[in-house]
């Protein structure tokens, strides 16, 4: 999980300054973007182990077919 505080405050005439009294300000922008980065990782973690399950799932099967022979 981020560590970056969560605060909301209108921004002063367009400026991407994002400290403010030693303070991080974060922004929806920066939320999402984060969120979208985490939902990118868990997808990828989840398709390596979607194929890892497959290919331990196929040698299974194959042992199985060849212990009824």
């Amino acid at each position: 999980m981020s560590s970056l505080q969560l605060s909301i405050e209108p921004r002063d005439n367009g400026q991407e300054d994002k400290s403010k009294n030693g303070e991080q300000v974060v922004t929806v922008f920066d939320l999402a973007t984060e969120i979208e980065q985490s939902l990118k990782t868990a997808i990828k973690d989840i398709q390596a182990n979607d194929k890892e399950f497959k290919q331990q799932y196929e040698l299974i099967e194959k042992k199985l077919k060849d212990l009824e022979k």
